[in-house]
């Protein structure tokens, strides 16, 4: 009933879209630094923090001085950002403690960002540009769109579905990098979706690694409540079931909420409601919770022979 009633504004959105996207690409910045983007056309919940994470690490594993720009959403902060700034975004935060050897910078106007970097760190060589598929007007060695193997047409554009552009833009993409994959329909048929075609796709999924606390592994016999402030955490519990973790109860909050009293309460009487051992939650709402809690470790899982095909695309950008 509500997509219904919100599909005749899809027009007008579409509109406005593309008068922002002309006025942008009128021309092109292009930093002297190697730029790769990751990016979606969806709003969010297409694994794409774990996807920058894995990048981050290739620059790390091959000596590369790399660093990244991002908006930093659920955080209102503007500059260097380290895990103890509160007032940054999650996701910003969780990266910088995850990669303390590499600059992270909040900022919505990421040309800023991109001087902000050149200024204190004139030698970079690569900048990993976090959602920046609709960074129209910063010219991209490498172009990586994540899109939800499930759903990739994500219920349509907004507001009654989930795109921020339709899917005919994936065409701007070098590689397209389907999340969530499942190996038994890889290679999957395309057919149904034309604006994909001529693209090179590669084919992963997210697979829970271990459970930790204080650095050190969780059993997998105890009862947790999850807590959760992620896009589809649904999926979260899911994996969780499939690995054989026993989730006694859940609280679940929208992406990237930053939690209050009132929120840690309910999540603590909620524990004890339900007769669980531990509270879980992931790398990202670790960052912002008041208390020693379980986090999910989850690790890419490459699917068809894709993890070479990747870290090689990221490497050929970056010579």
């Amino acid at each position: 009933m509500l997509k219904s009633l919100l599909s005749p504004l899809a027009g007008p959105y579409l509109a406005l879209y593309s008068l922002d996207k002309k006025i942008k690409t009128v021309k092109k910045t292009k930093f002297q630094v190697k730029t790769i983007s990751v990016g979606n056309l969806e709003c969010g919940g297409t694994g794409k923090t774990q996807i920058v994470s894995l990048i981050l690490g290739m620059f790390e594993k091959n000596g590369i001085s790399g660093a990244l720009i991002a908006r930093g959403y659920g955080g209102s902060y503007t500059g260097f950002v380290t895990p103890d700034v509160k007032s940054a975004g999650d996701e910003v935060r969780m990266i910088s403690k995850k990669h303390p050897s590499v600059p992270v910078v909040a900022d919505k106007n990421r040309a800023r960002g991109f001087r902000l970097l050149r200024d204190k760190f004139p030698c970079l060589e690569a900048v990993l540009l976090d959602d920046g598929y609709q960074q129209y007007g910063i010219y991209k060695d490498l172009e990586i769109l994540l899109l939800d193997w499930e759903k990739p047409k994500a219920g349509g554009v907004l507001p009654a579905g989930r795109l921020r552009e339709p899917l005919l833009a994936s065409r701007r993409a070098d590689i397209i990098l389907f999340t969530r994959a499942k190996e038994s329909v890889v290679p999957p048929d395309f057919s149904r979706y034309p604006e994909l075609s001529d693209i090179p796709k590669l084919f992963c999924d997210f697979k829970i690694a271990a459970i930790e606390k204080n650095g050190k592994k969780v059993s997998a016999d105890k009862r947790f409540f999850l807590v959760s402030s992620i896009a589809k955490p649904q999926r979260l519990l899911k994996n969780l079931s499939e690995s054989n973790f026993s989730v006694g109860g859940s609280l679940f909050f929208r992406d990237h909420h930053v939690f209050s009293e009132k929120d840690t309460d309910k999540i603590l009487s909620g524990a004890e409601k339900h007769g669980c051992q531990e509270i879980l939650c992931t790398e990202k709402d670790a960052i912002k919770l008041p208390f020693e809690c379980a986090i999910i470790r989850s690790q890419v899982s490459w699917l068809s022979g894709s993890e070479g095909v990747f870290e090689n695309y990221v490497m050929e950008a970056l010579k």
